[in-house]
């Protein structure tokens, strides 16, 4: 699970670990933070082969949602 976090001005990426403790695995400005992301989000979905519109737009990609909408026409 990703989670967001910000402190001062910068934006941190964290991940959860198994040992129940947060790593981070990015920070930075808000376009870095978001660029690591959706780096990490796309390669989940890669890894997954998500296929549904809708885990798609609850993670907030809105240009992927639509992509796909104008692909099956």
């Amino acid at each position: 699970m990703l989670e967001w976090a910000s402190q001062g001005g910068q934006f941190l990426v964290l991940r959860a670990g198994s040992s129940g403790r947060y790593e981070e695995i990015g920070r930075g400005r808000y376009n870095h933070a978001r660029a690591v992301w959706m780096a990490l989000m796309v390669a989940f979905e890669n890894e997954h082969r998500c296929e549904d519109p809708d885990d798609a737009a609850i993670e907030g990609r809105w240009d992927e949602v639509q992509e796909r909408q104008e692909r099956a026409g």
